[in-house]
C-alpha cells in the first residue's frame, strides 16, 4: 500500500497546508486525501477539504478526531443522488454504534467547493465547520498526540442527496495526526483544496514515521460468521435429528446441540473482545439485548436438556422441564433466525448480506421442512403397516376359530 509523509515545506513564500493521503489500487479501490489549513485558529471555524475517489459511485469516506471510532465526530463524503458531486454531513457516534448525523453541528457546515471531474473520477470538496473547533477539540484532547482517524467504505451503494443516510460498516479504518486548529488556507483567500500530487505531507512532529495498519472488523465478521452457524445450521439440525427417531438421534442431537453452544460462546467472545464489555453493556441496541437473551437461553437448555434426560430415563415420561425445553429450544431458533438479520443492518455489506441470509434461510427451510416431512409420512407408513398386520393377525385368528 503507497504511504509517505513529507516534511512541512514552503511554497512560493507561503506554507503549505498539512495533508493526509491513503491511495491503493492493488487490492481494494482505495483511494482518499484530507487536508486542512496550516496555521492556527482565530474563530473556532474547522476547514477541511476531502479529495477521493468512489468507484462505480460506491462507498464512502469520513473523517474526525481521535484514534477511535467510540464516541466519535465524523466529516462524512458519498456521491450524491446525481452522482456528479458528493453529499456532506457532520456525524457523532454513540459508543461504537454507526454515527448520526448531528443536527446542530450540520446547521454549521459551510461547503465552499463541491465537484466531481469526470476525467479523473476524482470527487473534491472543500467545507467550513463555523464555531466547530471546540466541539473537536473536545475528543482531539482525549487522544493520543493530536490525532485524527479515517474510516473507508467501498461497496455500500447510496447515491442520495440525504446527509443523515443510513451507513454500513467501514470496511478499513486507520489513523493519522495533524492540527485540528487551524482556519484559513494557504494564501487566506482561496478555496481549501488537496494539493494536486494527492501524497501526504503533514506538520513536523505530528506524526512520528513509525508505520501504519489498515484494520478490518475481522471479529465482527467471526462473530457474525460463528452465530449465524450456530442459529440457521446447528441448532435447526440438531432439533430436526431429534424428531428422525432413530437409534442414533439421541447421540446426534446432543453433539450437534453442544457445537452449536460452542459456537455461539465463541461468537459471543468475539463481539467482547472486538467492542469490549463495556461498550456493549453501555449502549445497548435489539440487537444486542436480544443476543444477550439468547446467549443466556442456549446455555440454560444444556441444563434443562440434561435434567429431561436424567428424569427420562427413571421414569419414561416427560415433565415440566421437558416442556420448558422443547418451547425454550424452539423459542431461540426462531429469535436467533431474526437477530442474525439484524446483525447484518450495521455491515458494510448490507444488502448483499441480506440476500444471502435470505437465501440461506429459505434453503434451510426447505430442507428442514422436508426433513420432518418424510419422516411424518415414514412414521405414519409405519402405523399403517403396525396396523394392517394387526387386523390381518385378527382375521386369520377368527378363520381358526371358525
Amino acid at each position: 500500500m503507497m504511504h509517505s509523509v513529507q516534511a512541512h515545506e514552503a511554497d512560493a513564500g507561503l506554507a503549505r497546508n498539512p495533508q493526509f493521503c491513503e491511495r491503493d489500487a492493488s487490492t481494494f479501490p482505495l483511494d482518499i486525501c484530507f487536508a486542512i489549513p496550516h496555521g492556527g485558529s482565530s474563530h473556532g471555524d474547522v476547514y477541511l477539504a476531502f479529495s477521493g475517489k468512489f468507484e462505480q459511485k460506491r462507498g464512502w469516506a469520513a473523517a474526525g478526531p481521535g484514534t477511535v471510532m467510540s464516541d466519535a465526530v465524523m466529516f462524512v463524503f458519498y456521491p450524491s443522488e446525481n452522482m456528479q458531486n458528493l453529499t456532506i454531513g457532520v456525524r457523532s457516534a454513540t459508543g461504537h454504534y454507526p454515527p448520526e448525523l448531528d443536527d446542530r453541528l450540520f446547521s454549521k457546515l459551510e461547503t465552499s467547493y463541491n465537484a466531481f471531474d469526470a476525467s479523473t473520477g476524482l470527487y473534491e470538496a472543500s467545507l467550513i465547520c463555523r464555531g466547530c473547533a471546540t466541539d473537536l477539540q473536545r475528543r482531539h484532547l482525549s487522544a493520543e498526540g493530536e490525532a485524527w482517524i479515517w474510516a473507508y467504505n467501498y461497496l455500500q451503494e447510496i447515491q442520495s442527496d440525504d446527509p443523515s443516510f443510513g451507513l454500513g460498516l467501514h470496511s478499513h479504518y486507520d489513523s493519522f495526526h495533524f492540527n485540528v486548529h487551524s482556519s484559513g488556507s494557504d494564501d487566506q483567500t482561496g478555496q481549501l483544496r488537496v494539493s494536486s500530487e494527492r501524497e501526504s505531507r503533514l506538520l513536523e512532529g505530528d506524526h512520528e514515521d513509525s508505520g501504519w495498519s489498515t484494520e478490518s472488523p475481522s471479529l465482527g465478521i467471526l462473530h457474525g460468521t460463528l452465530m449465524t452457524l450456530a442459529f440457521l445450521v446447528a441448532f435447526p439440525s440438531g432439533a430436526a435429528v431429534m424428531r428422525s427417531r432413530a437409534a442414533s438421534s439421541f447421540s446426534l442431537h446432543v453433539c450437534i446441540q453442544l457445537g452449536g453452544v460452542l459456537l455461539c460462546l465463541c461468537g459471543a467472545t468475539a463481539i467482547v473482545v472486538h467492542i469490549g464489555l463495556s461498550a456493549l453493556t453501555s449502549h445497548v441496541s435489539t440487537h444486542t439485548a436480544l443476543g444477550l437473551l439468547l446467549v443466556i437461553s442456549v446455555c440454560t437448555q444444556v441444563a434443562t436438556g440434561y435434567l429431561h434426560h436424567v428424569r427420562y430415563v427413571r421414569t419414561h415420561s416427560r415433565s415440566t422441564v421437558t416442556h420448558v425445553h422443547v418451547f425454550a429450544g424452539r423459542a431461540s431458533i426462531v429469535l436467533g433466525f431474526a437477530n442474525t438479520a439484524t446483525g447484518l443492518t450495521g455491515t458494510f455489506l448490507f444488502k448483499h448480506a441480506i440476500a444471502a441470509w435470505v437465501a440461506v434461510a429459505a434453503v434451510l427451510l426447505l430442507w428442514l421442512s422436508l426433513f420432518l416431512w418424510l419422516q411424518q409420512r415414514r412414521s405414519s407408513n409405519h402405523a399403517g403397516d403396525k396396523k394392517a398386520e394387526a387386523d390381518y393377525e385378527l382375521v386369520v385368528q377368527q378363520m381358526d376359530d371358525d
